[in-house]
């Protein structure tokens, strides 16, 4: 009896490895550079910057009562009031922030102050 041996061959040569591993470096940068294209242009690398513009900083908050409070945020050039409760959020005001703007905190005083003058 004769055994059939099966010989294991390489199913890719050489040149048939290159020629693949190209068209392989060819589609993927084509895929970068299309996604570059819808996302904005080349200098929107998000995954690679350090310094991300879309942070959210929270500047001060405020406990209304239990379930309430009132928060000043900042984020893209502008502070938001929001009164965040437990089931609800409400957007108070929107301001730009500016360099001689007083602190949230000094704001509140001045505006109770204000508030026990005139009632």
């Amino acid at each position: 009896m004769q055994e059939n041996q099966v010989q294991f061959t390489s199913f890719m040569g050489g040149v048939e490895y290159f020629i693949l591993l190209a068209c392989m470096v060819v589609i993927i940068a084509s895929l970068f550079l299309w996604r570059q294209k819808i996302m904005g242009g080349a200098n929107n690398f998000n995954f690679l910057q350090k310094n991300k513009t879309d942070d959210i900083k929270i500047i001060a908050q405020r406990v209304l009562d239990v379930k309430n409070r009132l928060l000043l945020i900042e984020c893209e050039g502008n502070r938001y009031l929001i009164i965040l409760g437990t089931n609800h959020s409400s957007l108070i005001d929107k301001l730009p922030i500016h360099s001689n703007q007083m602190d949230f905190s000094e704001y509140l005083k001045k505006q109770s102050r204000s508030d026990e003058s005139s009632g």
